[in-house]
């Protein structure tokens, strides 16, 4: 997960920038609901705890490949940092921005083309293409 946030800063370029934008967006969206944080160092210690937590579902995820025939290595890592990238992309784009009065098409669609994306990216990788091309067919 940390190495998708710094995508971000090392490679600014729009697809290498997308994991690191939906994870400051997801955060966003849970600091609505949290009580305000009275300085930036908790606020980096929260955002901190953020990432733990999706790395701590991204380690959950990988398990689960493994005992499903992931085929192995750091597969299972990066595949499942890629899966719960997009679930989280999934629920942004229909928890938040959808529910609004005002809704955008093009950051919906955006958002929901990233998230479906990173699945089947995290699916090639864990258990390669042609499970993917099986699924869809």
């Amino acid at each position: 997960m940390a190495g998708l946030y710094g995508l971000l800063y090392a490679v600014p370029v729009p697809p290498f920038a997308i994991p690191g934008y939906l994870m400051i967006v997801a955060f966003d969206a849970l600091e609505a609901v949290l009580p305000s944080f009275p300085s930036s160092t908790a606020y980096d210690a929260a955002f901190a705890a953020f990432l733990a937590v999706l790395a701590l579902l991204s380690a959950l995820t990988a398990s689960w490949a493994r005992t499903h025939g992931s085929l192995g290595g750091w597969r299972a890592g990066a595949s499942s940092a890629l899966a719960v990238l997009g679930a989280l992309a999934l629920v942004v784009a229909a928890g938040l921005l959808l529910p609004s009065g005002n809704v955008q098409v093009v950051p919906v669609l955006i958002i929901t083309g990233s998230g479906i994306g990173l699945l089947l990216g995290g699916a090639a990788v864990a258990f390669g293409r042609t499970v993917v091309t099986r699924e869809l067919a």
